[in-house]
């Protein structure tokens, strides 16, 4: 795939990634403690904490309420989730592609409830790319096996050139499919966001019944483009 050159926006959102996994620890999703502490995403959370005290750009009780993302990230996740597994159960779409999956769970979690699911992680993070052996660390200790439908590629969300390769893959032409997208549009500015949903749509054009769930767009926790 093509080689990706990193913009401040994908460093934030890889940056905040690396502690993700710790605030979800504390609404008790599947897997994630453990993944918090195989990544050590507790010590990068307080690392950063310490980081923006030392520049005075946070107070401490700034910092307390930045855990406050916790219940945003919960209400996100559960309702993202939810689309997915409609998106599974009721219109059985059984082919999902995750944009910018970074250290999520998610895949491993439906892969799991849904065996003849093909669900593929993407990322371009410098640490995405231990994610595979993490999943199968994690998947062993909770003696489930790997899943097969579960794949990790290296994609870059906004270059429709990084897309063909998987598309050819793992999506055939004619066959309906979702792409999951959770946390991206807040970091983008109005024409990233423009060019990953015209990616989308053309997509979705040659596989109809496709949809884009995201809950970054808008209140609801779904959108459709085709």
């Amino acid at each position: 795939m093509a080689e990706t050159q990193n913009t401040s926006s994908d460093k934030k959102v890889s940056f905040t990634a690396d502690y993700h996994p710790f605030l979800k620890t504390f609404y008790g999703l599947p897997f994630t403690q453990r993944i918090s502490d195989l990544t050590g995403s507790r010590a990068k959370w307080e690392e950063m904490v310490s980081i923006c005290q030392r520049e005075e750009s946070m107070t401490e009780e700034e910092a307390k309420g930045i855990l406050g993302m916790a219940t945003i990230m919960e209400a996100r996740y559960k309702s993202s989730g939810q689309a997915i597994r409609q998106t599974v159960e009721k219109l059985g779409i059984e082919k999902g592609l995750e944009l910018a999956a970074g250290l999520s769970q998610r895949g491993l979690e439906f892969a799991r409830d849904y065996p003849n699911l093909v669900y593929v992680e993407s990322d371009i993070s410098d640490g995405f790319k231990q994610k595979p052996e993490l999943i199968r660390k994690v998947a062993e200790e909770e003696g489930i096996a790997m899943p097969r439908g579960l794949s990790f590629v290296t994609l870059d969300a906004q270059k429709r050139e990084d897309y063909r390769e998987v598309l050819a893959k793992f999506f055939p032409t004619g066959q309906a499919m979702f792409i999951y997208a959770e946390g991206l549009f807040a970091y983008w500015d109005e024409e990233r966001k423009a060019n990953l949903l015209g990616i989308a749509r053309d997509i979705f054009t040659s596989r109809p019944g496709s949809k884009l769930i995201t809950p970054d767009l808008s209140m609801h926790n779904e959108g459709r483009i085709a």
